[in-house]
């Protein structure tokens, strides 16, 4: 997953044999804990037996998504246990499980506690404050009627470096990297600024954070626990970005830190989420390393959300061309003349609800609500879930339930589009953003990072597949993402849109 040159392979080998050889006197452990985590009144997706149950681990890897569905059919109304590497799981599809799930006080269950394990915080270091979280849903949420413009400026401007323009002619290039180029850029000007928004080693550098981030957390989960701490020592690369992006912002933070108490009253409404952080740090002394983190670890969902949707999003709608002109006649008219508001893009009911379709069967995560619990507790079904269990809400069966979506399985871009719930209204029904009090506080950025680029993109470019049909996602567990190997073809139109940022 993650290259190795040459002078690793001893280490590894070595390592490696070492880890099979503990494993010899270590598995008895690992059983004995491992059935320690089964919930007993909880039905299980495959056998319970502590040996058995590692056939369901290697299926979970491969098939989460029909584990998933085989409990929701099986187990109705019900919670439900899929086998993990080292621990049994609780999974939900129930609507009334998930609304009381994702209602519940904290007192009783915690998404940080969740998210840390899902994500191996101890080891990957994403930084999950509640300092970063209310920055993104006060502060940068309320500037985005000025953002938006800038967000649009970015997005255009990466797209004409970005594709090459050919005449009549069609330039290919790998859906994903483009577009989580492009995340990466408008993500760093709202974060950071535009200085390092136009930075390439520091975009760069924040790519390669979230892809550390994504292959730690999918390496350590896949490996027993007791060997996470060798797998991470060998395998773990976020240090070394973290130490590159430090010395690659540094220069820029201490500016920054000098010109904050020079600033006017309106440039102090447009701050960024590294002005925030550094308003918050005060007299204390300052951290670069620790700004760093927390800004690359800010960046983290931003980047991985938007960028995998968007090329979901870019997939469907270059294998299904026919809807691009009912699409670009919508985006001509709320932005006609340039006019790149928040206003206009919030009124491109169309484009909303192509992108949730694209969201309703390509989602990033078979799980949108996670918690852990922090005290034993007994969910309405007669569920007894003891204290430290890993609560999971799936969405997957909700959106292709054929009672609420016709035909669940068929793309309709149409779909949503008399709809009056939006990509940022959860429902029972729709929830890609979670649910319930804790639902994802960047939504509202992700959603018009989403239409912006795909505003963009609709008006001055052409697309289509480079293959007869749209390839299949690709997951890993319960994460998925798209092909790496899709590649799409752009081709730049020319007619009275074409000096429209």
């Amino acid at each position: 997953m993650i290259n190795l040159d040459a002078s690793d392979l001893f280490k590894v080998t070595l390592k490696v044999t070492l880890l099979l050889l503990a494993g010899r006197t270590t598995i008895p452990l690992l059983l004995r804990y491992f059935r320690s985590t089964l919930c007993h009144d909880v039905p299980t997706v495959g056998s319970s037996n502590a040996l058995l149950s590692f056939l369901g681990v290697f299926r979970f890897w491969h098939d989460a998504v029909g584990m998933i569905q085989d409990g929701n059919a099986k187990y109705p109304g019900r919670a439900f246990q899929l086998p993990h590497p080292d621990r049994w799981i609780v999974y939900v599809t129930d609507p009334e499980l998930i609304r009381e799930i994702s209602s519940m006080s904290t007192s009783f269950v915690s998404l940080m506690g969740a998210s840390d394990y899902l994500f191996q915080v101890q080891y990957t270091g994403l930084y999950q404050d509640q300092q970063v979280v209310n920055l993104i849903r006060t502060r940068i949420t309320r500037t985005l009627p000025t953002l938006v413009p800038k967000m649009c400026e970015t997005a255009a401007e990466f797209l004409r470096e970005t594709i090459p323009d050919t005449g009549n002619g069609w330039a290919t290039l790998p859906a994903l990297d483009v577009m989580s180029e492009c995340a990466s850029r408008i993500t760093a000007r709202m974060f950071v600024g535009s200085t390092p928004a136009h930075d390439k080693e520091y975009t760069r550098l924040c790519i390669q954070w979230v892809l550390g981030i994504v292959k730690t957390s999918i390496l350590l989960n896949s490996a027993p626990n007791f060997t996470r701490r060798t797998l991470n020592w060998l395998f773990n690369p976020l240090p070394r970005i973290l130490d590159q992006a430090t010395k690659n912002l540094t220069s820029f933070i201490n500016q920054r830190v000098s010109s904050l108490h020079e600033k006017s009253e309106e440039e102090e409404s447009n701050e960024t989420l590294l002005d925030g952080l550094l308003r918050l740090n005060n007299d204390r002394p300052l951290d670069t390393s620790l700004i760093t983190k927390k800004l690359l670890s800010g960046s983290f969902a931003a980047i991985h959300t938007t960028s995998n949707i968007l090329t979901f999003a870019i997939l469907y709608l270059a294998s299904r061309p026919e809807y691009i002109p009912w699409l670009r006649e919508e985006v001509s008219t709320c932005v006609r003349n340039g006019q790149w508001t928040k206003s206009s893009i919030e009124s491109m009911v169309r484009l909303e609800s192509f992108l949730q379709e694209s969201m309703r069967l390509s989602s990033v995560s078979a799980v949108s609500v996670l918690r852990r619990t922090v005290q034993p507790l007994t969910l309405s079904d007669g569920s007894y879930i003891p204290e430290g269990t890993i609560l999971l809400a799936s969405s997957l069966p909700a959106h292709r339930d054929p009672s609420k979506y016709p035909n669940p399985d068929a793309f309709d871009g149409r779909r949503f589009h008399t709809e009056e719930d939006s990509l940022t209204s959860p429902s029972l029904a729709y929830f890609p953003f979670g649910f319930g009090p804790h639902t994802c506080p960047g939504r509202f950025i992700a959603s018009s990072i989403l239409k912006t680029v795909m505003a963009q993109i609709v008006l001055h470019y052409d697309v289509k597949l480079d293959r007869p049909a749209r390839p299949a996602d690709c997951w890993v567990g319960i994460m998925s993402f798209p092909d790496p190997s899709s590649k799409v073809l752009f081709r730049r139109i020319r007619d009275e849109h074409s000096d429209w940022l």
